[in-house]
């Protein structure tokens, strides 16, 4: 109507979605070794918030509970927990996080621990591959260890409803 200043919040909440998305790109290239795994989610709970708590005071006609608009509060439930979630999860003496799964292709994100190869699998885990519990791959009965060590002339008989090997004979 005349007279009524408009505000074009869908343009204000669309560039710093984009903003948004820069800033937390940078820093997941930037600042990776400061960051964990999810740290990225939290601080875009954080932006996202903060945005929208922040253009919620130009809306007009928003629903409100006892006078704070509703979309204002659901904001402070998101950025709150996760600001506490990020002090957290960064506070002195906290234990360092996994290495990536592929340490050398990772480019940005966390980086948790430094990454030593000897360091694969603890000495129990060791322990259980090292045992022969069940070498049977295929089901037919022989162990898969027993069938290297045959001679290449040693035949197995070959399993009910499978076709036999050709003969080279």
């Amino acid at each position: 109507t005349l007279g009524q200043h408009f505000q074009p919040l869908f343009l204000y909440e669309s560039l710093s979605g984009a903003i948004g998305a820069v800033v937390l790109i940078w820093i997941g290239f930037r600042l990776r070794r400061w960051l964990r795994p999810g740290d990225i989610l939290l601080l875009f709970f954080v932006w996202y918030g903060l945005v929208r708590f922040a253009l919620e005071t130009f809306r007009a006609d928003n629903w409100t509970f006892f006078g704070v608009p509703m979309a204002q509060i659901v904001s402070l439930l998101f950025v709150i927990p996760a600001v506490v979630i990020l002090a957290w999860r960064h506070r002195a003496g906290h234990a360092l996080d996994d290495p990536p799964t592929y340490p050398a292709v990772a480019r940005w994100g966390a980086v948790g621990r430094p990454f030593d190869p000897e360091e694969t699998a603890s000495e129990d885990e060791r322990d259980l591959y090292d045992e022969d519990v069940d070498d049977d791959d295929d089901d037919d009965g022989v162990d898969v260890d027993d069938e290297l060590e045959g001679s290449p002339g040693d035949r197995h008989e070959p399993k009910p409803g499978s076709r036999p090997e050709p003969s080279t004979g």
